[in-house]
């Protein structure tokens, strides 16, 4: 009877001998894994987007991926960008073209009337070239503006605008170049005697295309601030006017209606006590008067102004997106989405031209921007990826599951193990 104990209590202390070895052999090849894992799990790029613009008609995407490395051997390919398009799922992603730039010199200016061609921009030694990438061609037709000293530049409906400043910085010169015959006409020139600053902000010209408007921040001198005011220019009779929506703030945003009947404007306003009010005025572009004033809640946030082409008008803030209803005898802004309704803070968002969808990235850390990217119904709903984890940042989303796999493969062994040599 003492020896059957005995042989019992041998066989389970060899059953769990055996046990052991299986767990501590399953342990170091775990470990093998993960450090085999780890050296190329270094060698894989972090991915960011941005520039995130939709076509005119809502159907497509473009925007800018850039690959980091944390390998120093690999940090020269961190100047190559990509343009990418995609439509509304990820269905029929596609890169058209790599190019080489500096962070932050290479952007995208928007796509042309027709959605066949990306327009881009580069800053290459202190000069302008413009890219026109075909969408279905990828085909790459390159631009160099030989116009000395541009200190900004912008796309919108087809044509190109600049600010550039002469040698001497004696005067300023908004003008326009016409993709279709590549001549620069000046529209605007200002002389820098009495102002120390003058620069140009946005651009919107009108859906008709005769006038053009134009908001510039300017400060005189001997003066500490200054402001930014919005001037329409008229093609046909050649003049710029200022409407009179001054601003004592940069964050000026302006937008026509789909009929060009009014322009909608993001005014700030020092009030009594340095209280900064901002305020929705609208312009009748006709008689240049403002017709109504609004105030949303968020009267101290900036606001960025939308007109889709259904027209309805968006006022875009940090945390939420109205919507304008303009009632004629009592306009009002609505709240329409609310950011803490889906849980995410987008580092990044544009809506479709058609008002239907938003497009957003999302930032996960400091350092290396981790981000991912989506895309919804401005309501909220339909929220999902547009973009699906890529280079590290796939591996970063998939690794807790297959570490769970793989400490669950390695459990179930072991009490598979103890089973079978313990008779249990």
């Amino acid at each position: 009877m003492e020896k059957m104990k005995n042989d019992t209590r041998r066989g389970k202390s060899s059953g769990y001998l055996i046990a052991a070895a299986v767990l501590i052999l399953a342990a170091i090849l775990c470990l093998a894994f993960f450090l085999t894992y780890l050296k190329s799990f270094s060698r894989l790029p972090w991915y960011t987007y941005r520039d995130f613009t939709w076509s005119s008609s809502s159907g497509s995407i473009a925007y800018l991926r850039t690959p980091h490395f944390t390998d120093e051997t690999d940090r020269s390919r961190e100047t190559s960008h990509e343009l990418w398009v995609c439509g509304l799922s990820q269905a029929g992603r596609r890169s058209l073209v790599t190019l080489n730039a500096e962070p932050d010199s290479l952007r995208i200016l928007g796509w042309t009337v027709d959605d066949s061609s990306v327009v881009l921009s580069r800053l290459v030694g202190g000069r302008y070239e413009i890219y026109y990438v075909g969408v279905g061609s990828n085909r790459v037709t390159r631009y160099d503006i030989n116009i000395p000293c541009i200190e900004s530049i912008f796309f919108d409906k087809g044509d190109l605008y600049i600010c550039s400043t002469d040698a001497e910085r004696t005067k300023k010169t908004i003008g326009r170049i016409d993709s279709d015959r590549p001549s620069f006409d000046e529209l605007m020139v200002f002389e820098m005697r009495e102002l120390a600053e003058l620069e140009l902000l946005s651009v919107k010209q009108s859906g008709s295309g005769d006038r053009c408007a134009f908001a510039i921040y300017y400060r005189n001198r001997g003066d500490e601030e200054g402001k930014a005011s919005i001037w329409i220019y008229c093609f046909n009779e050649k003049k710029a006017i200022n409407i009179a929506a001054q601003s004592c703030s940069r964050d000026i945003s302006f937008d026509w209606s789909p009929n060009d009947n009014v322009i909608a404007a993001s005014i700030a306003e020092m009030k009594e006590g340095n209280v900064l009010d901002r305020s929705i005025n609208f312009f009748i572009p006709e008689t240049y008067e403002k017709s109504q004033n609004l105030t949303p809640a968020d009267g101290s946030l900036p606001f960025q102004l939308f007109w889709n082409s259904r027209n309805q008008l968006f006022i875009l803030v940090k945390n939420r997106i109205y919507l304008m209803l303009l009632d004629p005898d009592r306009p009002y802004a609505k709240t329409l989405f609310s950011w803490d309704s889906i849980g995410y803070t987008p580092s990044e968002f544009h809506i479709s031209p058609d008002g239907t969808r938003i497009v957003f990235n999302t930032a996960f850390s400091t350092g290396i921007v981790k981000e991912d990217a989506y895309i919804m119904n401005i309501d909220g709903t339909d929220l999902h990826r547009i973009i699906e984890p890529e280079g590290r940042r796939s591996i970063e989303c998939n690794a807790v599951y297959k570490a769970f796999a793989v400490v669950g493969k390695v459990l179930n062994d072991f009490q598979g193990s103890i089973k079978k040599n313990t008779g249990r």
